[in-house]
């Protein structure tokens, strides 16, 4: 029975990866509705033996429907600029890979007066309250105000 929790995509998904991962094959029965009916899965029925032609690596039946997922990476090309005005902010809250400079909207600072200043920052340390945030294991919440991700 499935869960909304259930790994199984990305189980198969890893297996697949694996030597002889080409030979991997799911069955895997999402009902939604309590009351659904579950497929008949003994070798000889013509239910498996159509499964067995169409040879697809996921297999779903979900209230009484045949179907597959499919796992498709996306490209993810994001447009870069040059700018003196960036920050660094994670695109994918808890994956570290997505961290990237993001441009700011300080560059179309205007100052207010003479004695207000754009301030330059050249460097800056991550501390471990960052890398918590970023990897999502503090809520962004954690931040007061504004400041949160």
């Amino acid at each position: 029975r499935s869960s909304d929790l259930c790994g199984i995509v990305g189980m198969v998904n890893c297996l697949r990866q694996e030597p002889g991962g080409h030979r991997i094959r799911c069955i895997f029965v999402s009902n939604l509705g309590r009351s659904s009916s579950m497929p008949t899965l003994s070798p000889p029925s013509p239910e498996t033996q159509a499964l067995l032609r169409r040879d697809l690596v996921m297999n779903i039946y979900r209230d009484g429907q045949w179907g597959s997922f499919r796992h498709v990476q996306l490209q993810q090309d994001y447009p870069q600029e040059e700018t003196d005005c960036a920050y660094v902010n994670v695109l994918t809250r808890g994956d570290l890979s997505s961290l990237r400079w993001i441009s700011s909207p300080l560059r179309h600072f205007q100052a207010s007066g003479p004695s207000v200043q754009l301030c330059r920052v050249y460097y800056a340390s991550l501390n471990f309250r960052d890398i918590m945030l970023a990897t999502g294991k503090l809520p962004p919440d954690a931040i007061p105000g504004d400041l949160a991700l």
